[in-house]
């Protein structure tokens, strides 16, 4: 198991502070914490992979290039 950590932009739902669970660089879950005016809000209660699917394809991207 693998954490990736980073910032990330989406078009339609804004800014977000993202840990991602990977195997193989294939994301298996994310937690996801919204930035507001620069402040990091409280962590989206996310399950899956299938809430933010903008956000997984962008983090699918980063690790395909490492």
């Amino acid at each position: 198991m693998n954490i990736f950590r980073t910032v990330l932009s989406t078009e339609n739902m804004g800014n977000f502070l993202v840990d991602a669970v990977h195997e193989n660089r294939s994301v298996q879950s994310i937690s996801a914490h919204p930035i507001l005016d620069g402040v990091v809000g409280e962590r989206m209660p996310l399950l899956g992979v299938d809430e933010l699917p903008e956000v997984v394809k962008q983090i699918n991207e980063i690790l395909s290039e490492e």
